[in-house]
């Protein structure tokens, strides 16, 4: 199995620590312009990348009824996605824009065709953007205050056969859900991986809220059961750590990212 490391643009000044040779794809987020950080990666630190995978990680694939928000969005980091370093793009499975208002919190996409449909048209639109790039589409943690999260599954597998894109297959998420509705987290996770090829696996920690669990990419601590079902998955893919943008403690950043790669 090999690894891979969602990297936030605030951690550049010690890109050093944290052992990217041991990496063989490296997510990128941004910590604010996607546009000048692609930039800036290409021209001061892009040797360290050479030879690695390099995924742009982006917004929701729905924006629910409004037809243009996604275009919107994806006109302002143009340049980035088109970059020729650049494999793929993935998106969250989820609406971030809906009924004219951007949603700080995502939530999940239901069954419903607005949604679907809304969701099929922006990958379309995305992929003319990014002709031989990889997409890739990622499920989200369910089971909070929303009312559609029992839908989710079949609307997530619509959306991924209706485009015949990649799956982003988040454990963390797949666990937080299983626990939030009950079900079984082992079943869950093969329901989900043969859904679609895998792109690469996420991994990252998780809170538990008021009795909801949520991810909380602040941690390498996570269930063991997760570390098994990866650790004997039959495929050859790679799992991806996930820490927050928000974290800036060097020390601690670079700790997490040696235990993940201990445990794995």
């Amino acid at each position: 199995m090999n690894l891979g490391l969602s990297y936030r643009s605030n951690w550049n000044e010690f890109i050093s620590d944290l052992a990217i040779d041991r990496f063989s794809l490296i997510e990128l987020v941004p910590f604010s312009n996607l546009d000048q950080f692609s930039e800036k990666i290409a021209d001061s630190e892009i040797d360290l990348f050479k030879g690695k995978e390099i995924w742009l990680h982006l917004t929701s694939v729905s924006t629910g009824d409004d037809p243009v928000a996604f275009k919107s969005r994806l006109k302002v980091i143009k340049n980035a996605l088109s970059n020729p370093f650049i494999t793929g793009v993935s998106l969250h499975c989820a609406v971030q824009f809906d009924e004219g208002q951007y949603l700080i919190q995502p939530f999940p996409i239901s069954n419903r065709p607005k949604y679907i449909d809304n969701s099929s048209r922006n990958i379309d639109y995305l992929a003319r953007m990014i002709p031989g790039k990889k997409i890739a589409i990622e499920n989200i943690s369910c089971g909070f205050d929303f009312n559609d999260s029992l839908e989710y599954y079949e609307a997530y597998q619509k959306v991924l056969s209706q485009s015949e894109v990649l799956q982003l297959l988040d454990v963390t998420n797949l666990w937080n859900t299983s626990r939030n509705l009950g079900q079984h987290f082992t079943i869950l996770f093969q329901e989900y991986i043969e859904l679609a090829p895998i792109a690469y696996f996420h991994v990252g920690g998780s809170k538990e809220i008021n009795g909801k669990i949520f991810d909380s990419h602040d941690t390498c601590t996570f269930d063991p059961i997760i570390q098994e079902v990866l650790t004997r998955v039959n495929i050859e893919s790679t799992i991806v750590f996930e820490q927050d943008f928000n974290l800036n403690d060097k020390d601690f950043i670079t700790s997490q990212v040696r235990d993940f790669i201990e445990k794995f």
